[in-house]
């Protein structure tokens, strides 16, 4: 079974939610590269804080929609594939 046929047969709300939540965790890397960046050129070691904010917000988003969206419905999807999975 691939990830592209157990991705094909979960509902389609929850398919949205996988893919925002992955979009805000690739944000999240690429302001983390930004953030980083911004600390190696500051003579205080520090990012300018909205870089911090705008970081961390899209590592909280995406954890969050993953979890309060994604969780409940992709556990039970799961276990109609693996049904040895334990989706409580």
């Amino acid at each position: 079974m691939t990830l592209n046929t157990i991705l094909e047969t979960l509902p389609g709300p929850l398919q949205v939610a996988l893919f925002f939540s992955a979009f805000y965790f690739i944000a999240a890397l690429l302001t983390g590269v930004w953030e980083w960046r911004a600390m190696l050129n500051s003579e205080d070691g520090q990012a300018h804080k909205y870089i911090d904010i705008a970081h961390h917000a899209a590592l909280h988003y995406g954890l969050f929609i993953l979890l309060v969206r994604g969780r409940p419905r992709f556990a039970l999807a799961l276990g109609k594939h693996f049904p040895g999975l334990d989706t409580r």
